[in-house]
């Protein structure tokens, strides 16, 4: 009559309606069962993330390598790398994505930690911002390890 009209929520047609969601079909010619194939098929997501990396964040989208011991070199030096970027996003995840921060930016911020070898061949280190320590407190780390590593390497 006034041109409005109410409405109230029908919870057991949303739920039926929502119990689809989400399904799919996955025809596979192996002999694992259901849940082992739809755990593969979503780790897919992870795999594909990683030859992303390899690709745009170590820059390995073309080798430029001659001999073969050369490409061998550099492939494993990529993996060892994948590793580490991977490790970075597992730790720092939550961190990246608050910050609105890509792998390459928290990087370059741990970049400018730097060092000074004095005259007596003393290296010393400048203090740390907040953000690196953060960073290295998600790795278990705090700046006196830093510099304790700092102090004892030659």
């Amino acid at each position: 009559d006034n041109g409005k009209f109410d409405y109230e929520r029908d919870f057991d047609k949303i739920d039926r309606a929502a119990g689809w969601c989400g399904f799919f079909c996955l025809i596979t010619n192996t002999d694992y069962d259901s849940a082992e194939i739809l755990l593969k098929y979503r780790q897919k997501d992870i795999i594909e993330k990683a030859f992303d990396d390899i690709k745009n964040h170590i820059d390995m989208k073309r080798l430029r390598t001659h001999t073969s011991a050369t490409t061998n070199g550099k492939i494993f030096c990529a993996f060892i790398a994948l590793i580490v970027i991977s490790e970075i996003g597992n730790k720092l995840g939550v961190f990246l994505r608050d910050k609105s921060w890509s792998k390459g930016s928290l990087i370059q911020e741990l970049e400018k930690i730097s060092l000074i070898m004095n005259d007596k061949g003393q290296r010393l280190m400048n203090p740390l911002t907040k953000t690196q320590r953060t960073i290295l407190e998600a790795f278990g780390l705090n700046e006196h390890d830093l510099k304790a590593y700092v102090g004892s390497s030659k």
